[in-house]
């Protein structure tokens, strides 16, 4: 377990940030997920990064800004073409929240997913929702496509005995043969940057939690290369098994 902070501080192939948004933000977020409309991630056929006892977790639309380097770390480009503007940052939604939650933290979570615009040139975000019975199986983010991913955890109330736990395995452990990592409750209002290359999954949502769903807003850092000359293929070449 990651201990409570309001700081963010680096663990081996993984950033984390506790109570990252101000309360009445977070609680926006959190309505905004909970109304998002969503379907099945194999709604257009078997998604390949879910395994078939994974149940049948729910996603949101994807959201998308395209972003370069600057002052601060981080800056969004206005106007891109590489994504329809109804899903383009700025929304208009609280999901732009989530957005400006990466740009402020750009320079820390460097060190696990590279400098904007240099290692990423955009950043993908939608929601996840997982009910009880459903989990994600060990995989890996295709490298060739995403510097990094990250999950911001959108529900209001979570229990330990729910399950729905992230575990992740550094990158350099995974390539030496060795499984021990970092286990992350997913406590509301924490956010989680992954470092690509890194085994992670999550663990199957109990029975325990009834009627209450493992919600996140989730996201990939998308590689320049990946937008050239089409735009951010958000599933695509996402998982290997680890």
């Amino acid at each position: 377990m990651v201990a409570r902070s309001r700081s963010g501080r680096s663990r081996p192939a993984v950033f984390v940030v506790d109570d990252v948004l101000p309360p009445r933000a977070f609680r926006a977020l959190c309505a905004y997920a909970e109304h998002q409309p969503v379907s099945s991630v194999h709604a257009e056929g078997r998604d390949p990064s879910w395994a078939a006892d994974d149940g049948d977790p729910q996603r949101g639309p994807c959201a998308f800004a395209e972003v370069t380097g600057g002052p601060s770390g981080l800056a969004f480009v206005r106007g891109s073409t590489l994504a329809d503007a109804l899903h383009q940052h700025p929304t208009g939604t609280a999901i732009d929240r989530v957005f400006r939650v990466i740009a402020q933290h750009a320079r820390a979570m460097s060190a696990r997913v590279g400098l904007p615009g240099a290692a990423y040139r955009a950043v993908t975000a939608r929601v996840y929702r997982y009910a009880h019975g459903t989990s994600l199986d060990w995989h890996v983010d295709s490298v060739e496509h995403y510097s990094g991913a990250f999950v911001l955890y959108a529900h209001e109330v979570w229990d330990r005995r729910w399950g729905g736990e992230l575990l992740v395995v550094g990158r350099d452990r995974h390539a030496a043969g060795e499984h021990d990592g970092t286990f992350l409750e997913p406590r509301p209002n924490r956010l989680v940057v992954i470092g690509g290359g890194a085994p992670h999954r999550v663990t199957r949502v109990t029975a325990a939690a009834g009627d209450h769903v493992r919600t996140s807003i989730g996201g990939f850092f998308v590689r320049p290369e990946v937008l050239d000359p089409s735009p951010a293929r958000e599933g695509a070449g996402r998982r290997k098994r680890a």
